[in-house]
């Protein structure tokens, strides 16, 4: 790529101060920067242009000027969106500690994913760049000490997470019960690749940790009855979904899915994707296509983790959804917004589509 250095697989780095960088990687990234001196708004509006328009979600910040760039940033991100946006904005996040800001760049290098991602180090100071390059080398000769035989990569080996609460990629795998912990988990969590918890308690049955807003996530969902607990997955019986554009005057798309006894009933209204003709109609699913809607709610979007309702104040206009899931035996769960959506709208965006669209 064009202005930058490789520095290993999935990490590049380039002075900030270079110029027009060509960023077509084809897959996702991340930037990392260290912004101690630039702060010409001209110029990082046009960085932050460039960025956007390349499909960056990720922006994470160290130095001086830290603030401004995360501000331009996020207002940058609102006016290419087109606010009231039917996705959730960007992440941004700044470090007072260059210690921290180095932490999360080798967690965002070192934590494998199923997905291609690159992370970008620009830099407008070469002196804090390279401290930061040292702070890397000293974590990667951590990373592969060897305790028992086993290398940290090889005891570590997990996904990369969306927090649900920030939308945040830097997450954990919380580890808990260990009667003694190990030079190795200590490395590990000393990095954040992994967060050590207390012995699991059903209170706090998090499986996840988010680095950057420093909450847990990822419990199980759960209905607890006198002595009995039920997994809320299976004590699921409805599910409703409407979502409202104050400036189209349009029928609202709205779906209603209703347990049965071999799987579902679907009542879904909206607009046809190829005729954009109104339509309404019923159908029924199998169990199997029931559950897996159900599991992948709870499990893959971590609706347990939602929060309540979600609201942009500075919109006047634009769009609001509700969501409705009705259970068995404990009290139906709402989640609402208005101008504003949960880091994972848009893969539940994806779950609903094939049950809407006709």
């Amino acid at each position: 790529m064009s202005g930058y250095k490789k520095l290993r697989n999935n990490l590049y780095s380039a002075d900030l101060l270079y110029g027009k960088f060509d960023l077509k990687c084809g897959h996702t990234f991340s930037c990392y920067f260290i912004v101690q001196h630039t702060d010409d708004l001209e110029f990082i509006e046009k960085q932050a242009l460039q960025l956007l328009l390349a499909g960056c979600q990720s922006f994470i910040f160290f130095g001086a000027k830290a603030s401004a760039w995360r501000q331009t940033i996020a207002w940058k991100d609102r006016v290419l969106r087109s606010i009231p946006a039917s996705e959730p904005a960007v992440f941004t996040s700044e470090y007072a500690e260059l210690d921290a800001f180095s932490a999360a760049l080798f967690r965002d290098i070192s934590i494998r994913s199923f997905i291609p991602h690159d992370v970008y180090l620009l830099y407008d100071d070469e002196t804090i760049y390279e401290e930061v390059i040292k702070h890397l080398e000293i974590f990667q000769d951590s990373l592969f000490r060897r305790t028992d035989g086993k290398s940290l990569e090889e005891l570590i080996r997990v996904p990369r997470v969306k927090c649900p609460r920030c939308g945040s990629m830097d997450t954990a795998r919380i580890i808990r019960g260990w009667s003694s912990v190990d030079n190795t988990l200590r490395e590990a969590a000393d990095t954040g690749i992994i967060h050590l918890g207390v012995r699991r308690e059903q209170k706090d049955a998090a499986k996840r940790y988010c680095n950057s807003c420093r909450k847990k996530f990822g419990a199980p969902a759960q209905i607890i009855i006198g002595q009995t607990v039920i997994a809320a997955v299976n004590d699921v019986i409805g599910i409703e979904y409407s979502r409202v554009a104050f400036t189209l005057l349009q029928l609202p798309p709205k779906i209603t899915i209703i347990k049965s006894e071999h799987g579902a009933v679907v009542k879904a209204r909206g607009w046809g994707k190829t005729d954009n003709l109104p339509f309404e109609r019923e159908y029924t699913i199998a169990k199997r296509r029931w559950d897996s809607l159900v599991t992948a709610l709870f499990d893959d979007l971590y609706l347990n983790d939602w929060e309540p309702h979600y609201e942009d104040p500075d919109v006047c206009d634009g769009e609001a959804w509700h969501l409705k899931v009705q259970f068995s035996k404990q009290k139906e769960r709402e989640y609402s917004g208005l101008n504003q959506f949960p880091p994972y709208w848009n893969e539940f965006q994806q779950l609903l589509e094939p049950f809407i669209i006709p």
